[in-house]
């Protein structure tokens, strides 16, 4: 199957902007049979230390149920034409995994795909983007861990940590869970 999992929506204030049906039309152009919307999922206030950052990496809370109905709406509005699937990109949040349950009990029942991701890791000061800007990485992670060998040595020490914490979930419908 031609499928693309992750893809973004108005609600990510780091995409591109582009209107949702400019993608899904270019999907099916290209022959896709499948299209998920997997938009960032909200992040725990003070998550992070810079508040411009913060914004940009995910929507408010109070948007998710926006965003899942922008996702059913597409999901509708192209059926015969693509399936497009209700998903959302969740991140492993150690410390703040109560966080990540209450989105998996108070929306699971509407999602059909989550991808379960590590963007972040202890660096210095606290939890640090794994994946940001390279400046940010040497100073943040890179100085705090010594080695390049080090820093992935704990990011996949985290993935396996979220591939058993994001394990233990049966919300009752089929849910595809990428990590």
């Amino acid at each position: 199957m031609k499928w693309d999992g992750h893809t973004h929506t108005p609600y990510c204030y780091h995409g591109s902007g582009i209107a949702q049906e400019e993608y899904l039309e270019r999907a099916i152009k290209l022959g896709f049979e499948r299209y998920t919307l997997s938009e960032h999922a909200p992040l725990p206030l003070n998550w992070l230390d810079d508040p411009s950052l913060y914004k940009r990496l995910a929507m408010p809370y109070s948007e998710l149920s926006l965003y899942i109905e922008h996702a059913k709406r597409y999901k509708q509005n192209y059926i015969g034409k693509i399936d497009v699937t209700v998903g959302l990109e969740l991140d492993y949040l150690p410390g703040k995994l109560d966080f990540t349950e209450k989105i998996i009990y108070d929306f699971g029942q509407e999602l059909e795909d989550i991808i379960y991701s590590v963007h972040y890791i202890p660096g210095s000061n606290g939890m640090r983007l794994i994946d940001y800007q390279p400046d940010y990485f040497r100073e943040n992670i890179l100085k705090y861990y010594g080695t390049m060998e080090r820093v992935v040595d704990e990011y996949f020490n985290y993935i396996e940590e979220a591939i058993r914490w994001i394990s233990q979930f049966s919300i009752g419908n089929e849910l595809d869970i990428l990590i």
